[in-house]
């Protein structure tokens, strides 16, 4: 929000990360003094005295107002967290009671050093920080199966890739960023446990109530669209789902996904890939393909129209796929599911 060159920061578009950091400077306490082998020391009771910078001019005969030079900050950034940009600098406003980015100058970002310097007028608390939402939309996406209850969520975002292994109820992050992730990459957690561990890291896939109003998406029926994930979900260990250009060229009712059987842990074939088009009332595979020039709803010829998209998988899945659906342990189900909704990838690709 800017106001008379005051930037106020909007807390839904912005997150502090690695913590807040306190400075100042302070008179220096009374000195001991040595006599006799004693050692004489005056106790204040106040404790430490803050000096007041920039300091007020005492002497009332000169009317010329004390300079103060602005104070300079350098600061390392932290070890546990991603910067996916350069760092925005935000100071305490104690009267105002919030943060504001005015007053800041001389931002210096090393990244290869991983330092941030900049000015001040005067001793005040601040914050790095981040746009909240600096890694959407998502450029693309794939769940894909590993074995029966485990599968490989990839998310292709707007500044950094990653994977999220899920095998039964437990996650794991894995990516190619390693600096400010050590403590995350690798190790299994349960999926709300990993989604704040990410998000106090830096770095966010997963949406929330305001969004949409950074964002822009491809504004489908909410409804049709986490029907889609539970039953994405229910066949996780068996078909593969990717995303499609063509989800953001058809109406607000209607999804359009790549899928595809799949079993192991090698990367599905390009050309095994097919469309369909889900819809609350009907889900039908498509017979254009991702390389098609236009977009349209005309369905597969000789495929039937299902009311479920499940079902309509089921069409042309082999008997050891389905098997494999109908084996699924619901906890495993629940993880593939919470992840899916907590990202959107059909909303927010």
């Amino acid at each position: 929000m800017m106001d008379h060159g005051v930037r106020v920061v909007d807390l839904m578009q912005y997150t502090p990360l690695g913590g807040v950091h306190y400075y100042d400077v302070f008179h220096l306490p009374p000195q001991a003094h040595h006599v006799n082998g004693w050692e004489i020391r005056q106790v204040l009771n106040q404790g430490l005295q803050v000096f007041p910078y920039p300091a007020e001019n005492s002497n009332a005969d000169d009317k010329e107002a004390l300079t103060c030079p602005p104070i300079g900050v350098s600061v390392t950034l932290p070890d546990s967290v991603v910067f996916l940009e350069t760092p925005q600098v935000a100071r305490w406003d104690a009267a105002g009671k919030q943060w504001r980015m005015d007053g800041i100058t001389d931002i210096l970002y090393e990244e290869e050093e991983a330092k941030i310097s900049f000015k001040m007028d005067s001793f005040q608390a601040f914050v790095l920080m981040q746009e909240t939402y600096v890694n959407f939309p998502f450029q693309s996406w794939e769940l894909r199966p590993s074995g029966q209850d485990s599968a490989v969520f990839t998310i292709n975002g707007a500044l950094i890739d990653l994977s999220i292994t899920i095998q039964g109820n437990q996650c794991m992050l894995l990516s190619e960023q390693d600096r400010g992730l050590s403590h995350l990459i690798g190790k299994w957690m349960t999926s709300p446990a990993l989604q704040r561990a990410m998000l106090n890291a830096g770095i966010n896939i997963f949406v929330n109530e305001y969004t949409d109003k950074y964002v822009s998406n491809c504004g489908k029926d909410p409804l049709t669209e986490h029907a889609a994930y539970e039953q994405m979900a229910l066949f996780a260990s068996a078909c593969a789902f990717s995303w499609s250009k063509w989800n953001a060229k058809c109406d607000a009712q209607h999804l359009v996904i790549q899928v595809c059987e799949h079993h192991g842990p090698a990367p599905v074939p390009k050309d095994s890939w097919s469309l369909y088009l889900l819809g609350a009332q009907r889900s039908q595979k498509l017979e254009i393909t991702e390389r098609s020039t236009d977009f349209s709803p005309d369905h597969y010829p000789g495929s039937e129209i299902h009311s479920t998209f499940i079902h309509m998988l089921q069409d042309s899945m082999s008997i050891d796929g389905i098997a494999r659906t109908r084996e699924c342990n619901y906890l495993f189900v629940d993880a593939v599911q919470s992840l899916l909704c907590a990202t959107r990838p059909l909303m927010y690709s």
